[in-house]
C-alpha cells in the first residue's frame, strides 16, 4: 500500500494528473509506449507488423487493411491528426480514383495520408522517413 495522503490525491485529481476509469472500462486496451515496444518485439513478420492475419489475407485475396483506431497513451507524433480535417476539406482524397493500384494491404487512402503526414512532419524525402518510428506512425493513421 502506498503512503499517500488523501489530500494529495484530491489535488492530483483536480489538476488532471490521474486518469480515472469506470469499472466497466477496458483497461487492457490502453497502450503506452512500453507496451507497444514489447508488442512490436514479438511480431513474427517484422517490426510493427502486429496484424499478421490481415497481411496474409491481403496477400491472398487483395483485401485492404481495415483502419482501426485504439486508445493510446503517449503516442509519438499524434498531434498531426489535428491537421486531418483541414487536409480532407482541401481535397486530399478526392482524386484517389485517378490512380490505379493493385489490390494490396495498404489502400490508396492510407498511402496518401501517410505521405501527407510525412510532409507535415517535415520529412523531405522518403529516405528520411527511417527516422520516424513506423509503428507509431501506423498507429496514428489507424493501421
Amino acid at each position: 500500500m502506498l503512503a499517500v495522503k488523501e489530500n494529495s490525491l484530491k489535488k492530483a485529481l483536480k489538476r488532471g494528473l490521474f486518469l480515472l476509469l469506470s469499472p466497466d472500462s477496458p483497461t487492457e486496451l490502453i497502450n503506452n509506449k512500453s507496451d507497444r515496444n514489447i508488442e512490436d518485439s514479438y511480431t513474427t513478420m517484422g517490426k510493427a507488423c502486429s496484424n499478421t492475419l490481415e497481411r496474409v489475407l491481403a496477400f491472398k485475396t487483395g483485401a485492404h487493411c481495415p483502419v482501426r483506431f485504439s486508445t493510446q497513451v503517449d503516442l509519438q507524433n499524434a498531434g498531426i491528426l489535428l491537421a486531418l480535417p483541414s487536409l480532407l476539406a482541401n481535397g486530399l482524397l478526392t482524386n484517389t480514383g485517378c490512380f490505379e493500384k493493385e489490390s494490396a494491404y495498404y489502400s490508396l487512402e492510407s498511402i496518401f495520408l501517410s505521405l501527407s503526414f510525412l510532409s507535415l512532419l517535415r520529412i523531405k524525402t522518403l529516405a528520411q522517413s527511417v527516422n520516424v518510428s513506423c509503428g507509431e506512425l501506423g498507429r496514428v493513421i489507424g493501421l
